[in-house]
Parts: C-alpha cells; sequence; structure tokens
C-alpha cells in the first residue's frame, strides 16, 4: 500500500470551499438578470419594470463526481455547447414570470479527427475529462407561474366518475320506469272510472260534467296509447261532448248576416277582429247529403242563406272527407269540425267561405250527444250515425 498514506492525510484534509452556482433570469419586459444562489431563496426585482421574480437557494447535495473513463480512442466525438440568444418578451406568453422552465442545452457534434496511426496504448495513462466551457447559455421556453410548478392536469373523464355517472344514469332510469309504471297505472283506473261518469253524464244529459269527466279519459289514453274498440270510443265520445260544449255561439246563418254587416263600409269593428273574438275556432255539426268522387279536391258544401248578393259554402279538405265518403251516389253525412276561417271572394256579389280546420274533421255516431244539440233523432238519423259508427269502428 504505496498510498496509503497520501489517502489518509487527504481525509483529514478541510474540503476546498464550492464556488457559488451562478443563475440567469429573463423577466417579462424582455431584461436580462444574472446573479448566484445562496442559502437561501431570493425575490428580485427587475430594474426596468419593477417584476418580483423567485430564485430557488443553491443546491444542498454535493456535486456528482465525474467518473473515471479510462483511456479511450482518440476518435472519440467530442462535443461543442452552442450559445443560444436569449428569449424576448415577444416570445413569452403573458402570464407571471416567478419561475421559469428552460431547455436542455443544444449539443452539436464536431466531426470526428483524422485517425492516428494505432499503436499500443499505455494501460497507466490518465486521459484528462474533457473541459466545457464556462457558463452555459440557456433558452427560454415558457414563462409559467408558481402554480405551473405542480401537476395540474385535470382529466375530466376519470374512473370513478364514469362509475358515478353510470350509477347515476342506472338511477334516473329505474326512476323513470317506476315513475311510468305508477302512471300507466294510475291512467287505467282513471279511464275505466272517468268513462263510466262520462257516461252517466250523458244518460242525465249534463254536457259539462261529461265534458270533465271525458277530458281526463282522452289525457289517460293519451298515456296508454292504446288503440283498443273500447278506447276509441271513448274518445270518439270526448270529440263530440267537447263540440257540443264548444259549439258556435249562434246559427251559422247568424254569423253570415254579422259578417255581410261588419263588412260594410259603415261598420264600427272590422270582420276579421269580430271572427277572431267570437267564432275562430268555435264547433259547428252540420247534417246535409254530399256527393264526393274526387278526393284531391275540396268539398264544398253548400249552406242555405236568405241574404240577398251573398252565398256561403262549407270548405273541407278532400283527402279526410273521402276516406269514408266513396261512390257516385248522394250520401247523408253528419260531422263537426272547427271553423278556422270565414273569407268573402267577389265585389258585387259575395261568395263566402267557411273553412273546416282539417285536424279537427271527424264524423259523429252516438245518438245521445246528437239529440243534446237540439237535433231531431229519426230512423233515418239513427241509421246514419250507426253506419257511421260502423265505419269507424266504435259501434257498441
Amino acid at each position: 500500500m504505496p498510498k496509503w498514506l497520501t489517502k489518509a492525510k487527504a481525509a483529514f484534509k478541510t474540503p476546498e470551499p464550492v464556488p457559488p452556482e451562478p443563475f440567469r433570469l429573463v423577466c417579462v419586459c424582455g431584461g436580462i438578470i444574472n446573479g448566484v444562489r445562496q442559502e437561501r431563496e431570493q425575490r428580485i426585482r427587475c430594474g426596468d419594470c419593477n417584476h418580483e421574480m423567485f430564485v430557488f437557494p443553491e443546491s444542498v447535495y454535493p456535486p456528482p463526481e465525474v467518473p473515471y473513463r479510462g483511456v479511450t480512442d482518440e476518435s472519440d466525438d467530442e462535443v461543442e455547447i452552442i450559445e443560444e440568444p436569449s428569449a424576448s418578451s415577444d416570445n413569452l406568453p403573458p402570464g407571471p414570470a416567478d419561475a421559469i422552465t428552460i431547455a436542455p442545452e443544444k449539443l452539436i457534434k464536431k466531426p470526428p479527427s483524422p485517425e492516428k496511426p494505432k499503436g499500443r496504448s499505455n494501460p497507466k495513462a490518465k486521459r484528462s475529462p474533457k473541459k466545457v466551457g464556462p457558463t452555459q447559455a440557456v433558452q427560454v421556453d415558457h414563462v409559467h407561474g408558481i402554480r405551473d410548478l405542480r401537476q395540474r392536469r385535470f382529466k375530466i373523464i376519470t374512473p370513478f366518475r364514469a362509475i358515478a355517472a353510470g350509477i347515476l344514469v342506472v338511477l334516473l332510469l329505474t326512476g323513470y320506469a317506476v315513475l311510468h309504471s305508477r302512471s300507466v297505472a294510475n291512467a287505467e283506473v282513471v279511464r275505466t272510472r272517468a268513462g263510466k261518469l262520462g257516461q252517466q253524464a250523458l244518460d242525465a244529459g249534463d254536457l259539462a260534467a261529461a265534458d270533465q269527466e271525458f277530458t281526463k279519459v282522452d289525457e289517460a289514453l293519451q298515456i296508454l296509447g292504446s288503440d283498443d274498440p273500447q278506447s276509441r270510443l271513448l274518445h270518439q265520445l270526448f270529440l263530440e261532448v267537447r263540440a257540443a260544449v264548444e259549439l258556435l255561439p249562434t246559427s251559422v246563418p247568424d254569423m253570415l248576416a254579422s259578417a255581410v254587416e261588419a263588412s260594410s263600409e259603415t261598420a264600427l269593428t272590422s270582420w276579421e277582429s269580430l271572427f277572431d273574438l267570437t267564432y275562430r275556432d268555435q264547433w259547428v255539426v252540420v247534417d246535409t247529403t254530399v256527393s264526393h268522387n274526387d278526393p284531391d279536391a275540396e268539398v264544398r258544401i253548400a249552406v242555405p242563406l236568405m241574404l240577398e248578393n251573398n252565398s256561403a259554402f262549407f270548405v273541407i279538405d278532400g283527402e279526410s272527407f273521402a276516406e269514408h265518403v266513396v261512390g257516385d251516389g248522394a250520401q247523408r253525412v253528419i260531422f263537426a269540425g272547427r271553423v278556422q276561417s270565414c273569407q268573402a271572394s267577389g265585389t258585387k256579389h259575395k261568395t263566402w267561405d267557411i273553412r273546416i280546420a282539417d285536424d279537427s274533421f271527424f264524423f259523429w255516431t252516438d245518438p245521445r250527444t246528437y239529440e243534446l244539440l237540439g237535433f231531431a233523432l229519426d230512423e233515418e238519423s239513427t241509421e246514419t250515425l250507426r253506419q257511421q259508427a260502423e265505419m269507424l269502428g266504435v259501434a257498441k
């Protein structure tokens, strides 16, 4: 052990002081601040914009030792450190500059040196470590706040949230299924109970009470969505009772007489305003004879009118009418619908078109509601109602 004395002296020798570690900061205004780190952290203000920046203290850990690499071939590549220009304020994103994120140094390899004649290398020869230039310049890529030093990755979809969302969906579907089953069961009860009460009100001649009960029945039928003969019969009674309750306040000839008077030059109120306030969307029931062959043409039914230079017609959509009225001969029909408009055409001789809303048109079937309207129920009327009930599939 020839070097034991040297090693013993080195163990008791005071280590040389480590030179202070330099730092380099780039302010948001573009100014550059150089200095050395201290034992405690520092807060330095820029001399140009007075912006405060944070400097970490010097490391408490000893610098790493450069490992001994031994003798290597002289043809090894040499490394040169290229200094990058400092970042300017134009390339920095907006935000506080309390900390900086630096990019690694750019390394560029030099071309290999020309080969030398190979000789016997001396195993005891030591090669000094490669020299690295003084303070290396760094390039500032981004400037962030202190909070950016922490991990702020926020995942929208996480396993916990996926499980919670699945549980919520199952609960919502289960709740909807329970509520729907309860509403269906309740609708079935309402249809049976309100249907009986509505029939009793019709037998007693009370249209207002029958309208209340059959309105409940129709709402229950919409929930159930059933299309059996009993449901169709209840819906038909609902339409007939509703039409009987919301009839025109006057007869059709009286309405046309009001239209002629309101259309005169001396009228104080226009016919359009009077019609909107009094007659629009009110029901009318018509018992007449019709001959209809062309489903594409509108059905025009003449209205008996004792007014000079005036005539009137009910105008109905041809397709909805032709679904049930077919054949070349004239047929007696009893139908109802809402009055949608009443307009005149012509100057000297005016023709009034009373248009029936297409979505409200239906054929009458029940003799009780027909009598409650004030019509005489004879054998011919009874037969017509029976045929129309069989045609619609609501015959009792």
